[in-house]
């Protein structure tokens, strides 16, 4: 299974490349936004092809106060709502003096992928972008990232940052199917209104065998063998309560799975995406026996199919 990188890594697939054109309209508000175009953000240039990497010019040492969004360029594609996944490159530099802090999303290994709900300044700043769109944003560290985020390269949290964002995709951050009877035995999914799953156990025992069932029937489209499937997924173990093993929606970062994978690396739930409806959700439980060791407890994985990843 390949995992989605943080924002400050190269993301795992390339996405599509974009064709619509936008005009350009540097240092505007961007409209909807939490935040407002400022003396700092309105200075940034940057030039080159969205989506590319672009050249940056702004005036140093550039005194950022606060979160400030610029429009470069907008879009005409679709609108990144609160709670989307977006895919975007970026290039981040010191407001300081220019330089390059990272880039991501710009070689063949593809764009970043972020879920929107997240809290901090990045997060916030790509909810109601259009596809095809670029931004500037000034940001602490610590506001963009959290604490110590960059404290392994010796860049403290307060720490002023230029980015330059182009918005390249757009993807449903949960699944919006029909919901589906419950298969017994299995534990029913709760679903909080920001697309994030929870359980109930049932009174039974686990299942010895490896069970998967639709909790909800997506309505996109079909899912094929080979595709490159975006999807956010929780785990948890199955004991006297359930415990969350890991979760896409807790560390804001979705995962690319191909469909109709098998072997040791590939994700227990691949070969079920295949002949599946984008905006379905699933639950597959795998019996103790499938962890290995004597104490191991079955497991219990909510998935959300998001798209496909071209």
């Amino acid at each position: 299974m390949r995992r989605i990188a943080p924002v400050l890594a190269i993301a795992a697939l390339a996405i599509a490349s974009l064709s619509a054109c936008a005009a350009a309209e540097t240092g505007k508000d961007v409209s909807c936004s939490p935040y407002r175009s400022g003396a700092a953000s309105s200075t940034i240039e940057a030039t080159g092809k969205i989506g590319a990497e672009p050249k940056i010019d702004f005036p140093t040492p550039l005194n950022a106060k606060g979160v400030q969004l610029s429009a470069i360029t907008r879009g005409d594609g679709a609108q990144v709502q609160q709670d989307d996944v977006a895919a975007f490159t970026a290039r981040i530099e010191l407001a300081s003096t220019g330089q390059t802090v990272t880039s991501a999303g710009y070689d063949d290994s593809g764009a970043v992928l972020r879920w929107t709900h997240g809290k901090d300044a990045l997060a916030k700043a790509l909810v109601c972008q259009t596809v095809g769109s670029r931004v500037a944003m000034t940001a602490t560290v610590k506001a963009a990232f959290g604490e110590g985020a960059l404290a392994q390269q010796g860049i403290p949290d307060d720490t002023s940052l230029v980015f330059v964002i182009d918005v390249v995709g757009r993807y449903a951050g949960k699944a919006d199917g029909v919901n589906q009877l419950q298969t017994p035995g299995l534990p029913s999914v709760v679903t909080a209104t920001d697309g994030q799953p929870g359980i109930v156990l049932p009174g039974d025992d686990a299942p010895t065998k490896k069970t998967t069932a639709t909790v909800k029937a997506g309505g996109g489209a079909t899912v094929h063998k080979g595709d490159n499937v975006l999807v956010q997924y929780t785990a948890w173990s199955w004991g006297d309560t359930a415990s969350v093993n890991t979760s896409t929606w807790d560390n804001g970062s979705p995962q690319i799975v191909p469909a109709g994978e098998t072997g040791d690396q590939a994700a227990p739930f691949s070969p079920q995406l295949v002949g599946k409806k984008i905006g379905t959700q699933l639950i597959q439980v795998l019996p103790a026996s499938a962890s290995g060791g004597t104490d191991a407890a079955a497991t219990i994985v909510v998935v959300d199919v998001l798209g496909v990843v071209k």
